[in-house]
């Protein structure tokens, strides 16, 4: 079974073009699309996983080639996800995945355009503690640039700083996961589907 991404509309981006502020990320046949990174980061911050800010997004890109076009697999119960590079086919686990790879069920990401390829940008939510609270995961279907948000999860153990890529502190390195404690997956508002839904 194929993961559909989850369509957020946001009438914050239809608002900012009417008051002519420049906004690249737009609507295509009811769904949101973007042109770059610039766009697919945009849209991870407006998702607002959980209900929280998004302070960093993540452009993440293969650690072996630099390779940036992945095809992504995920379990939206678990709280999982995984990036398999298009260029050297190396895998890697997004954030705390490695820790919960073994009990997932993961499903291959897919655009509604039938495209499979996907730029990958991971946005973090943070807490007064500037400790990981939240984790999304945003992709940007490389075929026809259409932007989803097709999983998130809550962080709710700490330290968080395994979590966190280089990036974040900077340059994208993937988490050996959680020193202790656990996540709550299912906790909190804003989870994401596994279908294309209207806007």
């Amino acid at each position: 079974m194929r993961c559909l991404k989850r369509y957020v509309a946001r009438d914050t981006f239809t608002l900012l073009s009417l008051l002519g502020v420049d906004v690249a990320v737009r609507k295509s046949a009811g769904l949101w699309c973007g042109d770059d990174f610039d766009d697919l980061a945009t849209y991870i911050r407006e998702h607002q996983a959980g209900g929280y800010p998004v302070q960093h997004v993540v452009e993440i890109s293969c650690r072996h080639c630099h390779g940036s076009a992945f095809r992504v697999t995920v379990d939206d119960e678990e709280g999982c996800a995984l990036i398999l590079c298009e260029g050297c086919r190396a895998e890697t686990p997004i954030a705390d995945s490695a820790d919960h790879v073994e009990d997932a069920a993961l499903e291959e990401c897919g655009c509604p355009c039938g495209g499979e390829a996907f730029s990958v940008g991971v946005g973090y939510a943070m807490n007064a503690d500037n400790e990981v609270r939240w984790v999304s995961l945003g992709l940007r279907c490389l075929a026809d640039g259409r932007l989803g948000v097709y999983t998130d999860w809550k962080i709710d153990y700490a330290p968080t700083a395994t979590v966190l890529p280089v990036a974040a502190h900077p340059g994208p390195s993937i988490s050996s996961g959680p020193p202790q404690g656990r996540r709550d997956r299912r906790a909190g508002p804003g989870r994401a589907v596994r279908r294309a839904a209207d806007p």
